[in-house]
């Protein structure tokens, strides 16, 4: 079954789109990760997420948003950053869209942690709207739970891994053409005065953009993350829409 809205002729997406089938939407960034990887890095596992999931719980997915919200990271060149208000707009845009297809199943998967907070207004304000739409946030679920006994390496300031061990062992399973290792870092910048109760631009204090041991990333560690992420994103979503 195709499951790419984009790819269907609209009578093909009037069969699929149904009331119990859920439709994901897969949100990415064009941000920097680090030397060693490409700025598309989000993109690339928003979309294979998307996919996946849909596989498993038999869904639809709709083609990856290519910007985000990525305040922290917009002083690295070539960062393109929207505002929350700007994504947030478009996320409630094409729900309304979805909404008036038949779709009563969305889910917004982030692969870019600085869409989370966005996610959940967006959330928020689209059971105003469409109280009879369930929506489910996805952002890199568990994290904790699906790293033990996979990573080797601990995150920054016990809860970052921006283009660290774990989404470079990610990239390195799905899109090895888009990492070059040699240029790897290991970058644990030190945590600002305060950090957790202010916002720092990440260029303040972050020489390579990376925040822990990106070298010790290998592609059979990605393999075992991604099994397990699917399991739990995939058990997530039936869970949700089951209790609607």
């Amino acid at each position: 079954m195709n499951r790419a809205l984009d790819a269907m002729t609209w009578p093909e997406a009037e069969i699929a789109l149904t009331a119990t089938r859920p439709v994901i939407l897969p949100l990415g960034s064009t941000e920097q990760h680090g030397p060693h990887m490409s700025m598309g890095t989000d993109n690339v596992m928003a979309s294979f997420w998307a996919r996946r999931l849909a596989e498993s719980c038999d869904g639809l997915f709709l083609p990856t948003l290519n910007y985000g919200q990525v305040w922290s990271a917009r002083e690295f060149p070539g960062t393109i950053s929207l505002s929350p208000a700007a994504l947030e707009a478009v996320l409630v845009d094409v729900a309304d869209s979805l909404h008036r297809h038949g779709v009563r199943r969305l889910v917004l998967l982030s692969g870019h942690m600085g869409n989370a907070q966005v996610m959940v207004s967006a959330a928020r304000k689209l059971l105003e709207l469409f109280p009879d739409m369930a929506t489910v946030r996805i952002c890199y679920p568990a994290t904790k739970r699906v790293m033990d006994g996979i990573a080797e390496t601990p995150l920054w300031d016990g809860n970052n891994f921006h283009a660290a061990e774990i989404e470079t062992s990610l990239m390195l399973a799905v899109a090895p053409d888009a990492c070059r290792m040699e240029l790897a870092p290991s970058e644990y910048p030190q945590v600002p005065p305060g950090y957790a109760g202010r916002v720092v631009p990440w260029r303040e204090f972050s020489r390579t953009g990376v925040f822990g041991d990106a070298s010790a990333a290998t592609a059979e560690k990605g393999e075992r993350l991604i099994a397990r992420w699917l399991e739990v994103m995939t058990e997530l979503v039936k869970e949700a829409f089951e209790a609607t």
